[in-house]
C-alpha cells in the first residue's frame, strides 16, 4: 500500500480524497508545510495545492525533495485558475492538475506518480 501525504484544510475536499483513495493507499492529511515535512520520509506521493498557507511552493518542493533523499518521492500539485506554466517555474513538481478535474484524472496522475517511484506495478489501473 502506497503512502500519500495530502496538504488540505477544506473538510469537503478531505472527505472527497478520503473516499477516492483510502481503499488503495495509506493517507495522511496535514494543514501546513511544517506538518508535511514531518511526514515526508517513507511517503511515496505528496499532494499539495498551488497556494500554501505557510510556505512558498518553490521552498516546499525544494525541502520535500531534500528531506526525502535518498528515497524517491513524487509531488502532485493541484492548481486553481492560475497559469500552470508560471507556477511550474517556481516548482517543476512531477505532476500537475488544474481544478476542477474528474476523479479519474487524479487517480491516473497518482498512478503515474507511483510508477515513477516504483511503488506500483506498471499498467496498474484503479478500479472505479
Amino acid at each position: 500500500m502506497a503512502k500519500i501525504v495530502i496538504m488540505e484544510s477544506d473538510k469537503d475536499t478531505v472527505f472527497l480524497y478520503t473516499h477516492m483513495l483510502r481503499k488503495h493507499h495509506e493517507l495522511t492529511f496535514v494543514h501546513t508545510g511544517r506538518e508535511l515535512l514531518m511526514h515526508v520520509r517513507g511517503t511515496n506521493v505528496v499532494i499539495v495545492n498551488s497556494k500554501l498557507p505557510d510556505i512558498t511552493l518553490d521552498d516546499l518542493c525544494d525541502l520535500v525533495y531534500r528531506t526525502a533523499k535518498p528515497q524517491k518521492i513524487c509531488i502532485l500539485i493541484i492548481a486553481a485558475s492560475q497559469d500552470e506554466s508560471k507556477l511550474q517555474q517556481h516548482c517543476p513538481g512531477d505532476q500537475w492538475i488544474k481544478r476542477p478535474f474528474p476523479q479519474t484524472a487524479l487517480l491516473n496522475l497518482i498512478s503515474d506518480c507511483l510508477q515513477k517511484v516504483s511503488a506500483l506495478p506498471k499498467n496498474n489501473v484503479y478500479p472505479l
